[in-house]
């Protein structure tokens, strides 16, 4: 099992945000671009996140969507 660091929780947060406030798919460039990492960064944490911690993170051609509204923790939903 691959081990998370704080900036990899911190990019799942973002993710997660991102995902909950887009209205339609978002894709892994767009979401690289916002998070400023590389596309290969985005594409290991989002099988991660839908592995790992079964986020209903779900995939199609145009990009990435969460089928429900997902908060990593509710003690930070309103600061990432």
């Amino acid at each position: 099992m691959k081990l998370i660091n704080r900036m990899s929780v911190l990019r799942f947060k973002r993710i997660c945000a991102i995902l909950n406030r887009a209205r339609k798919p978002v894709s892994v460039a767009v979401l690289a671009a916002r998070l400023e990492v590389c596309e290969k960064t985005v594409e290991r944490d989002l099988e991660f996140m839908k592995s790992q911690l079964e986020l209903p993170i779900m995939s199609g051609y145009r990009g990435q969507w969460l089928s429900q509204k997902v908060t990593l923790c509710a003690c930070c939903a309103g600061r990432v």
